[in-house]
């Protein structure tokens, strides 16, 4: 729902947004091990809509998540779901270091900070 208010901006922002990034100290890779088996720089658009496509994929998937009533969750579960709460995370810290003034002018910014706030309380 954040990036959705800041999607726009971020296609537009050539600069700042070639790279998946927050900030200059950090840089995210993409990998899913299927199509990139290594690590691989680009933009943050396209490594959020890959992001995105990815989790969509794995929650779908009834052998990750289980769909029966009283399924067991598979062995890695907890691995897996933390692989993609990083990676979401990644989106937010992307949108926080580059986007905020946007965030912030649009009225959105006690969201983004409730979100920080959740992060820290989930460690």
């Amino acid at each position: 729902m954040i990036y959705g208010t800041v999607s726009e901006d971020c296609l537009e922002c050539k600069a700042s947004c070639k790279i998946m990034s927050a900030g200059a100290k950090y840089e995210y890779l993409w990998q899913d091990g299927v199509q990139y088996k290594k690590p691989t720089k680009m933009s943050a658009p396209e490594y959020i809509d890959k992001l995105l496509t990815w989790a969509g994929e794995q929650i779908a998937d009834p052998a990750l998540f289980p769909v029966e009533p009283g399924a067991r969750f598979p062995h890695g579960f907890m691995k897996q779901v933390k692989v993609m709460y990083k990676r979401m995370f990644r989106v937010y810290a992307h949108i926080y270091h580059v986007h905020f003034d946007k965030i912030k002018s649009l009225g959105a910014n006690g969201k983004i900070h409730f979100l920080r706030s959740l992060y820290h309380q989930m460690l």
